[in-house]
């Protein structure tokens, strides 16, 4: 009798004690909370599913491109997104190769985006380079899209975030104090509100339009009932007459500088993507063909090493005399061709730079490169999708590395230009076709933001492509 009593009598102590102490109580409760909530997330995920789809695209770009050959699935992270609130929106897959890094495919969960929206055949996986810059492998990831993303870390018990691409410009504000932190927390804020406001008001998705995914499922489902039929007509000759892959490839494509925006007159990165890009392709006709007029002196290869004659050419391009970009440095996506609002465009300052320079020039334009919405009625002069990309692929085998303006979708999320050194068309096996275009760049991030992937492959099914711009310098 008396260990039952002393046991009730401890129960009721406990009791009490829990009772009179309700702040730790709630803290337990909502750290408990907190992880079932995520773990709740997490088990909402199709492990089997993504992991189906990550492998079978993993087996057909190997078709392509033998980097991964003999490249296996070695790790794996979630990234969430705030228009996902019930699951984490992405399952990262790291690659490895003989123990070597071996890049990384992104997988979304959910049909709010394309099924792969991204990955690359070679280094480290996008959140071991964010793991790298916060110090520790104990972070939380949203990914907004192919330009933006943060992580969430614990640094010396204060909560600290990271960012990557075009929000990196936050981190270069030092957060030891309060103040900075609240000031990095509330334009983030500001950033995250605007992103979910715009992101519902296209059909609450995170990757392209309504009507672009309701395409790109249309379209699969075509694709599938097309090989059906294909394959019963020509099931005497069962054999394809095209590749499904071919690739293509700029001779000695290290000579594409590793190039990065940077401020100028004390600004964050205001020398833009499009003049960045242009010196990178300039740059390419300097090493690879021997334009030498181009530079004052031989350009470096890495960003880390530059002079002020690369900066200089990139100013240059930038200038109104020039490109014109804006004063965010930024090329108005329908200026890249015609003398719009007095910003010329990096078409003019492209081939404007190189005439000026005392060499004739070949330069061709092609725009809305993308086969998710192309409209013949509204996109007057871009008369074949298929055709212009077979002509672009045609430029990188003949060594004529093109600079691609591109956004997350059409309405215009995180514009961007880049150079394109990589290419490989998926088409069609029975007409050539071409169904997507998938791009390896160099991004124009480098030097300081070396947390930035300095290459990545891309695609127009995922992606818009808006413009692409080709230049040929003559050699007299």
């Amino acid at each position: 009798m008396k260990k039952i009593y002393l046991i009730i009598s401890m129960i009721v102590l406990l009791f009490i004690i829990g009772c009179s102490n309700p702040t730790i109580t709630s803290e337990n409760s909502n750290n408990n909370n907190d992880k079932q909530t995520t773990a709740l997330q997490e088990s909402n995920v199709d492990y089997k599913l993504t992991r189906l789809l990550a492998e079978n695209q993993i087996l057909a770009i190997k078709q392509f491109d033998n980097n991964w050959d003999g490249a296996v699935i070695s790790d794996y992270f979630l990234w969430y997104n705030p228009i996902v609130t019930d699951r984490p929106a992405y399952i990262e897959y790291k690659l490895t190769k003989n123990n070597q890094d071996a890049g990384y495919i992104i997988v979304s969960t959910t049909e709010k985006d394309f099924d792969i929206p991204e990955y690359h055949t070679s280094g480290k996986a996008m959140y071991e380079i964010m793991q790298e810059q916060a110090g520790t492998k104990d972070i939380k990831g949203t990914r907004f899209n192919a330009f933006n993303f943060m992580v969430e870390y614990t640094k010396n018990n204060t909560p600290n975030k990271l960012f990557m691409g075009s929000l990196s410009d936050f981190n270069d504000i030092d957060t030891n104090t309060v103040a900075n932190r609240s000031i990095v927390n509330s334009e983030y804020e500001n950033y995250l509100n605007s992103y979910i406001s715009k992101r519902y008001s296209i059909g609450d998705t995170i990757g392209g339009t309504k009507k672009e995914l309701s395409q790109y499922h249309q379209i699969k489902e075509e694709n599938k009932q097309r090989n059906i039929i294909e394959s019963a007509k020509h099931r005497g000759n069962p054999t394809p007459p095209y590749q499904k892959y071919i690739n293509a490839q700029v001779h000695n494509a290290w000579n594409i500088p590793f190039y990065q925006q940077y401020g100028v007159s004390g600004k964050f990165y205001n020398s833009g993507c499009s003049a960045t890009a242009g010196a990178m392709v300039l740059a390419y006709w300097y090493l690879q063909h021997g334009r030498t007029k181009l530079f004052s002196s031989r350009p470096p290869i890495y960003w880390e090493n530059n002079n002020n004659d690369v900066r200089g050419v990139i100013e240059t391009l930038r200038s109104p005399a020039y490109m014109h970009t804006d004063y965010n440095g930024n090329t108005w996506i329908y200026e890249w061709y015609n003398d719009v609002f007095g910003y010329r465009g990096a078409y003019y300052g492209l081939y404007q730079y190189v005439y000026n320079k005392g060499y004739n020039y070949s330069i061709w334009r092609y725009y809305n490169v993308d086969n998710n919405d192309y409209d013949p009625s509204t996109e007057a002069g871009c008369s074949s999708i298929i055709n212009e990309w077979k002509t672009i692929f045609d430029h990188i085998a003949n060594d004529r590395p093109p600079i691609l303006f591109y956004n997350d979708n059409e309405n215009g999320f995180g514009g961007h230009a880049a150079v394109i050194h990589t290419c490989t068309l998926e088409r069609n096996e029975w007409t050539s076709d071409v169904n997507t275009a998938h791009c390896t760049i160099k991004t124009g991030w480098a030097g300081d933001r070396a947390n930035q992937p300095r290459e990545k492959t891309i695609n127009s099914t995922s992606y818009f492509f808006h413009d692409v711009i080709v230049i040929e310098v003559h050699n007299y």
